[in-house]
C-alpha cells in the first residue's frame, strides 16, 4: 500500500485557494482588505449610499467626495490657542479634555449625528449643536451652531484624528 504524500505544488495551490474564497466572502459582505466596511455603491444619481458600521456613527459626503467616514475615534484639536483631546465612541458617548493653559476642564456626554448635525449633550448640563465637515478620514471641521454662547456661533474647529477608539 503506497502513501500518498501531497506535492508542495499542490499545498500551495490550497494555500492561494483558500486565500481566494476568504477574499470573495469578505467582498461579497462588505469588508475590504483592511478589515473595513467598503465603500457603498452609487446610485443613478452618480451619489452614493450610506452604509453605516454602527447606529449613526457615520457621515455620508456626496457629490464631491463620494465617500463615508466615521466619527468615531480620538479626535485633538486646538481652539483659542488651548488644546482638546475629543474621544468619540461607537455606542453613543463621548468625552473631552480641554487643556487651558491655567487649568484642565474635563467632561462626558452622549452624542447623536443626524445628517451632518452632531447634537451633544454633557453631563455638566451644556449641550451643543455642530455642522460636522469631513475634510478626509483624519481631518473633520465642526462648525458650532448652537453652544449657548452666540460668540462662538459659526466658529469651526479643526479636528484630526489620533486613532480609533474600543467601544
Amino acid at each position: 500500500m503506497s502513501e500518498s504524500k501531497d506535492s508542495p505544488i499542490s499545498k500551495i495551490f490550497i494555500q492561494v485557494a483558500g486565500a481566494v474564497l476568504t477574499a470573495a466572502t469578505l467582498y461579497f459582505i462588505g469588508i475590504n482588505t483592511n478589515g473595513e466596511r467598503a465603500k457603498a455603491p452609487e446610485n443613478e444619481m452618480g451619489k452614493t449610499s450610506t452604509v453605516a458600521n454602527d447606529a449613526k456613527s457615520t457621515h455620508q459626503i456626496t457629490e464631491n467626495k463620494k465617500e463615508q467616514f466615521s466619527i468615531v475615534g480620538a479626535w485633538s484639536g486646538v481652539i483659542e490657542g488651548d488644546r482638546i483631546v475629543w474621544n468619540v465612541y461607537g455606542n453613543g458617548t463621548e468625552e473631552f479634555t480641554w487643556y487651558h493653559t491655567t487649568n484642565t476642564q474635563y467632561n462626558k456626554g452622549l452624542w447623536r449625528l443626524e445628517d451632518d448635525i452632531l447634537y451633544e449633550d454633557w453631563e455638566n448640563g451644556n449641550s451643543d449643536v455642530c455642522q460636522i465637515e469631513f475634510i478626509s478620514q483624519g481631518h473633520l471641521v465642526l462648525t458650532v451652531l448652537e453652544n449657548g454662547n452666540r460668540n462662538n456661533r459659526k466658529q469651526q474647529r479643526h479636528y484630526y484624528l489620533l486613532n480609533t477608539v474600543q467601544q
